[in-house]
């Protein structure tokens, strides 16, 4: 039985300059976020949405890419040994080639296309991750070297 006395979950939503933060503390309240996000995103290029908890006090942060059909996702989390940050990224169609631009923390990050998957996806696994406070399992994750 849950309890309906239980605060809401709440997270931050935002571009990683800080501009157009949110916070949102239901689904649909995410939804509406990620799609005022995804229409800035659309008319000034693609860039990546970031998403936290307010009550982390361990590192889960869900980068979600905006502005295109098909877009990045990123999770960031503390590795079971304490160690630094873990990152994982999406991994969508492995014989794409190419890379595209992604605007990150008021710069520009460089993608392998193969990353990218359709953005129906990545807005289901921004659900995933609100609703269950971890890293979402409907896409495959691979562990980003910073090598191709």
């Amino acid at each position: 039985m849950s309890d309906t006395n239980a605060p809401a979950r709440q997270a931050r939503v935002g571009f990683s300059n800080g501009d157009a933060d949110r916070v949102v503390s239901t689904p649909a309240e995410l939804d509406s976020a990620l799609d005022a996000l995804d229409a800035v995103a659309r008319e000034e290029g693609p860039r990546f949405a970031f998403m936290s908890f307010d009550d982390e006090t361990e590192l889960n942060i869900l980068s979600v890419g905006v502005g295109a059909d098909q877009v990045p996702l990123s999770h960031t989390d503390e590795r079971p040994n304490g160690s630094k940050p873990w990152d994982v990224e999406s991994r969508g169609d492995v014989t794409a080639s190419g890379w595209s631009e992604w605007g990150h923390m008021n710069s520009c990050a460089t993608i392998p296309n193969r990353f990218l998957v359709p953005a129906a996806d990545a807005r289901e696994a921004a659900r995933r991750w609100f609703e269950a406070g971890q890293r979402p399992d409907n896409v495959i994750w691979a562990v980003w070297s910073g090598l191709t």
